[in-house]
């Protein structure tokens, strides 16, 4: 099993934020994550997990059918969710602080948690900000399509 620290692009693809196709691909990503076995990583209380809520609230029928999905094979499940309290988590260095954005701070230190593989994020300066202070991240556009082809059903 595999530790994945994912940001909030997940949840606004979910819900329709950047349109139907990438909505169906970040199901298909979820989906691939359930089946491998692999865990997300999320913080308490985060952004990520106030946007994953958010998904619970949908009403229409895709909504509340990903709701359903969402809630029951991960929220609700610490197989699938790792979940790491914000106060146990470790203050940035100086130099990791000048490079990241107060909101997504909290998604560099998660990195910290024993066992995590790889950050996925659809920041681009993240990206490389990241991978500067040592740690494996991958950008959402090239990494979920691979993980889908390598894991997701045939």
């Amino acid at each position: 099993m595999g530790r994945l620290v994912i940001d909030e692009w997940v949840w606004e693809d979910l819900n329709g934020a950047n349109g139907d196709e990438n909505r169906a691909q970040a199901l298909q990503f979820l989906r691939a994550v359930y089946a491998k076995c692999d865990q997300l990583v999320a913080v308490r209380p985060s952004a990520f997990l106030n946007k994953a809520h958010s998904i619970l609230k949908r009403t229409d029928r895709v909504g509340r059918t990903i709701a359903k999905f969402v809630s029951t094979n991960f929220l609700l499940n610490s197989i699938k969710v790792h979940f790491v309290e914000a106060e146990s988590l470790p203050c940035l260095s100086e130099e990791a602080c000048a490079g990241v954005k107060d909101d997504d701070q909290y998604l560099v230190q998660a990195l910290t948690v024993d066992e995590v593989d790889v950050f996925v994020t659809s920041d681009g300066p993240l990206v490389a900000t990241v991978r500067g202070l040592g740690y494996t991240v991958a950008h959402r556009d090239e990494f979920v399509a691979e993980y889908i082809k390598r894991y997701g059903p045939p």
